[in-house]
């Protein structure tokens, strides 16, 4: 299986870091990456973003306006998948690794890749 991650910059770096790290291990998989200049002064930055870059972060990401939602609805038109990185709270997480790790075996999930980066919700 061929798998390309582009990081862009914005605050999913770190989703894609994640990818890249789990997926490195996986011998039957071709993996590509490319990542923007913006995408690699976050990833030097990204350790250092204090409360007020993070609100940032979020407001441009949400709420969704009707050029984002028209797009999502042009490419999954087109075959793709539309996924929002928005992180389950139902896994009880203890950080925010735990809710990287969601959104990260998440998009494993979309791929058909085994992992065990979060623990599967059943009802009982």
């Amino acid at each position: 299986m061929k798998i390309v991650i582009a990081i862009t910059g914005a605050s999913g770096v770190r989703y894609g870091v994640r990818l890249l790290e789990v997926l490195s291990n996986n011998k039957n998989i071709e993996l590509h990456l490319v990542v923007t200049e913006t995408a690699k002064k976050i990833l030097k930055s990204e350790e250092n973003l204090g409360l007020a870059s993070l609100k940032k972060l979020v407001t441009r990401e949400t709420p969704l306006n009707l050029i984002h939602l028209g797009n999502m609805l042009k490419v999954a038109k087109a075959g793709a998948i539309v996924m929002p990185a928005c992180p389950a709270f139902y896994i009880k997480p203890m950080g925010i690794n735990d809710l990287v790790d969601f959104i990260a075996g998440r998009v494993l999930d979309i791929l058909n890749i085994n992992h065990n980066l979060y623990r599967r919700y059943c009802k009982k």
